[in-house]
């Protein structure tokens, strides 16, 4: 049985009524970041703190950040579907051959696959994912925070 699963959404902005100020220097204590940090977090760009948590855990987050006066939201988690994949539709018995270039395709993508895999435990994130944000480094750290 699968329960619902949340993200939790800083908004980039404060609640209604608080000195943008006021709050980055709460939420810099909050998150152990210095107050340029918090005030780049609150300049008008979504940030997910959290994914993947249940709505009590979600909740919790909401409630911690509000207090601050920090907007904050927690939407439903939804699965991202590849475009090219929900494009075409599904045929039950197709009988048709795929061509020798999506079989050469198909293959080359299986080598990477077992590429990536077999790096080991050892391979840093920063390797294998270099397009991640300084902001996972916050989502980590609210992560650690939030889950004592």
């Amino acid at each position: 049985m699968t329960s619902e699963r949340f993200n939790v959404v800083l908004q980039g902005s404060t609640l209604r009524g608080q000195d943008v100020a006021t709050v980055a220097t709460e939420l810099a204590k909050l998150i152990k970041r210095d107050t340029d940090f918090a005030a780049q977090l609150l300049r008008g760009q979504p940030t997910k703190l959290k994914s993947g948590i249940d709505a009590a855990t979600g909740a919790r987050y909401i409630e911690a950040m509000e207090r601050i006066g920090v907007a904050v939201r927690l939407e439903p988690e939804t699965l991202e579907v590849d475009a090219d994949l929900s494009a075409r539709p599904v045929i039950a018995n197709q009988s048709q051959t795929p061509s020798p270039a999506k079989i050469a395709d198909a293959r080359a993508a299986e080598r990477r696959t077992v590429a990536i895999n077999s790096r080991g435990p050892n391979c840093s994130a920063d390797a294998l994912y270099p397009s991640l944000s300084t902001d996972d480094s916050l989502i980590s750290y609210v992560e650690r925070t939030f889950s004592r």
